[in-house]
């Protein structure tokens, strides 16, 4: 009965060391494929204000409110929609940037 305990505890011990050396290894291959990958910050997203909207796109700042407004009927669904910051009126750049491509080369 002895021996079968200890074979029971040899045979976990082998499992649980088994369990390391593949976790090991799992984690050596997730770093191998980080190094090779250009890291990304997480915070790129740049906001900018309504008159920095006007100098990219040439509009003024009653063209962007009419295409932000639905109920005007130069309402325009694909302009950015701005993103508050408190009472200022801030847009994304790379929305901005995004929708003016086209507009640009029709120029």
């Amino acid at each position: 009965m002895q021996s079968v305990t200890m074979l029971q505890s040899d045979l976990q011990t082998l499992l649980i060391q088994a369990a390391n050396i593949g976790a090991q290894q799992g984690i050596e291959a997730a770093l191998k494929n980080t190094q090779t990958q250009p890291v990304v910050p997480l915070n790129v997203r740049k906001k900018i204000r309504l008159k920095q909207v006007q100098e990219i796109t040439g509009l003024s700042e009653s063209s962007i409110r009419r295409r932000n407004n639905p109920q005007h009927h130069l309402y325009d669904d694909t302009f950015p929609k701005p993103c508050n910051n408190g009472k200022t009126v801030m847009y994304w750049l790379d929305e901005i940037t995004t929708w003016n491509e086209p507009q640009a080369q029709e120029a």
